[in-house]
C-alpha cells in the first residue's frame, strides 16, 4: 500500500487510512509506519483512535451525531467546499425525503452549508470535498 501525500478521494488522510485498518493490515501498519514512514505516525494514531476530521464528497449521508467517524453519516454542523466549483448541487432533506433547503451553483469559488440536527439527509453532487468549518 502506498500512502498519499494529501487527501484522497474526498477523505482526510486519517479517514482514508482508517478505511484500511482491518485485522492483519492494522498490525502491519502499527509496526511499520513509525519506523518506515514516521511522518505518518500521527495520522495512524488518529485513524486508530477514530479522533479525526471527516470530509465528505458527492453522495447522500444520513444526518446523525456520531461518536466515531461513519462513512455513511454526516454530523450536524457547518461545512464548506472550495475550489473551481461548477454545477454543484446540494440539498438538505427531512427524514421523509422532503427538501428543506437546496442550491445549484453553476460556478462558485466557495459554498457553505449548515446541516441541522433535525435534518434527515444531506446530498451533494459535483461539489468537491465538504470539510467542517471551525
Amino acid at each position: 500500500m502506498s500512502l498519499p501525500l494529501s487527501a484522497v478521494d474526498g477523505a482526510s488522510r486519517p479517514q482514508w487510512l482508517a478505511g484500511r485498518l482491518d485485522g492483519d493490515s492494522r498490525a502491519v501498519l502499527e509496526a511499520g509506519i513509525p519506523k518506515l514512514c514516521p511522518k505518518w505516525t500521527k495520522t495512524l494514531e488518529e485513524a486508530v483512535s477514530g479522533d479525526y476530521e471527516v470530509w465528505f464528497g458527492s453522495g447522500g449521508y444520513e444526518v446523525k451525531a456520531r461518536s466515531k467517524p461513519d462513512a455513511d453519516a454526516i454530523a450536524p454542523g457547518t461545512y464548506r467546499t472550495r475550489g473551481d466549483l461548477e454545477n454543484c448541487y446540494w440539498e438538505r432533506l427531512t427524514k421523509a425525503g422532503d427538501i428543506i433547503d437546496n442550491n445549484f451553483a453553476s460556478a462558485a469559488r466557495e459554498i457553505t452549508v449548515t446541516v441541522q440536527p433535525s435534518d434527515g439527509l444531506f446530498k451533494s453532487e459535483g461539489c468537491g470535498v465538504w470539510k467542517p468549518v471551525g
